[in-house]
């Protein structure tokens, strides 16, 4: 299997060092849902990012529920050539978010949204996520650990599949995760819409095919 990790593309949460989470719309809060997340160049980020990875046909396609990351699998999916779904799990989210926990982790694949839907500005439906101060490292450690599994027991014979999430989340915490003792001293950066593969092979090896590719944004990267 391929996993292709992908960060949101930019908002407005990233362009002040003192954004606080609460600027950024998320599900199950009564901030209002009137503007975008994305702004206009990270819209941008996620179509380039979907015409560049628009030969790969993708056998899953995941989103955090948090709507930055909702909006960027929606530009991606409008370039792939055959219909797809688009799984929300909110375990997915950013660090700093609080996940709502359903009965079991195959029951977090709950809400979907097709390619040619209208690229989502309101998140009422694509999550249970909120901001909290109770979620410490151990417990986004687990969180990571439980995706980690998620993903590679149940894609095990897929070909490529996709995850959309955020920088700290994927980099911190998922990757290491996936990466386990192959992670060594290796670091990777969290550009906006960069692509992260990762080949996992029957025999149990993993290849670092590519780490946070940003080429494919050209000028829209900065």
């Amino acid at each position: 299997m391929k996993l292709y990790l992908v960060r949101h593309g930019i908002c407005r949460h990233n362009m002040t060092d003192s954004a606080s989470v609460l600027d950024d719309p998320f599900c199950s809060t009564a901030l209002p849902y009137d503007r975008e997340v994305l702004i206009p160049q990270g819209v941008l980020q996620a179509e380039l990012t979907g015409f560049f990875l628009r030969d790969v046909p993708f056998d899953a396609v995941y989103s955090s529920g948090l709507i930055r990351a909702v909006q960027t699998a929606a530009c991606i999916l409008k370039f792939q050539k055959e219909e797809k779904c688009l799984h929300i799990l909110p375990d997915l989210a950013e660090e700093g978010y609080f996940t709502e926990k359903l009965p079991d982790l195959e029951n977090h694949v709950y809400t979907t949204f097709w390619r040619n839907a209208e690229l989502p500005t309101n998140p009422s439906a694509t999550g249970l996520a909120r901001v909290t101060d109770d979620e410490l490292p151990p417990d986004i450690r687990r969180r990571a650990d439980n995706m980690a599994r998620f993903l590679l027991e149940r894609h095990k014979n897929d070909a490529n599949v996709l995850a959309v999430s955020h920088g700290a989340f994927l980099y911190q915490y998922l990757i290491p995760a996936l990466l386990g003792d192959h992670m060594s001293a290796m670091r990777i950066a969290a550009s906006n819409c960069g692509i992260t593969v990762l080949h996992f092979q029957e025999n149990g090896d993993v290849t670092v095919e590519t780490a946070n590719d940003i080429g494919h944004l050209g000028t829209a990267a900065y």
